[in-house]
């Protein structure tokens, strides 16, 4: 396996291609994983926003 980005990236082209996938699966498949990563991210900074909260309000005083 290629260390470099680009030749995983190629290679991970050609494997899709070779595999007979259509053009929309490839874009449903490219939405889908940049959709869960936005998701990922909105929830990961959500759940720090709560513990942020829970931690300041265990505090004495709010500080």
């Amino acid at each position: 396996m290629p260390a470099h980005a680009e030749a995983k990236w190629t290679l991970g082209k050609r494997a899709l291609l070779e595999s007979g996938a259509s053009r929309l699966t490839r874009e449903k498949m490219a939405t889908k994983t940049i959709s869960s990563l936005v998701a990922d991210v909105a929830f990961g900074l959500f759940n720090n926003h709560i513990l942020r909260s829970e931690w300041v309000m265990s505090i004495p005083n709010g500080r």
